[in-house]
């Protein structure tokens, strides 16, 4: 197992590129079913608050949804209800797509603390090692 663990995170790193292309493919699908599956509006509305963020790249994505001109009140800077379908005044929204893209935020967390998640993967294999 711990051969498969080693080898699993090498090719994690090799094929980091072809990793974000598929984490941002499902994010995008996952903003097109956000509409219309209640279980995916917590989990995306707590990252877009967490993160400072809206949209996979860009707040417009969501235009590519059923929410056509809108986006989730969780894009909203100062969330209040229904904030975010008064899309044509952006100055509450996440528009900037350098501050705004939430695959960009989340990859840029991913990297701030990649030594701490490399230090917890290097300590489930130690004590793999040690039979803990």
């Amino acid at each position: 197992m711990f051969i498969v663990e080693i080898g699993a995170g090498v090719s994690a790193y090799l094929y980091r590129k072809g990793i974000h292309k598929s984490i941002l493919d499902l994010y995008l699908k996952t903003l097109h079913s956000y509409p219309t599956e209640p279980n995916l509006k917590v989990p995306v509305d707590r990252l877009q608050k967490q993160f400072h963020c809206c949209g996979a790249v860009i707040y417009s994505d969501w235009f590519n949804t059923t929410l056509r001109n809108a986006v989730p009140d969780s894009c909203c800077m100062k969330e209040t209800p229904h904030c975010g379908t008064s899309i044509n005044e952006t100055t509450n929204i996440y528009t900037q797509a350098s501050l705004s893209g939430c695959i960009d935020k989340i990859g840029s967390w991913i990297h701030e603390h990649s030594i701490l998640i490399g230090g917890i993967g290097v300590g489930f294999g130690v004590a793999q090692v040690m039979n803990i």
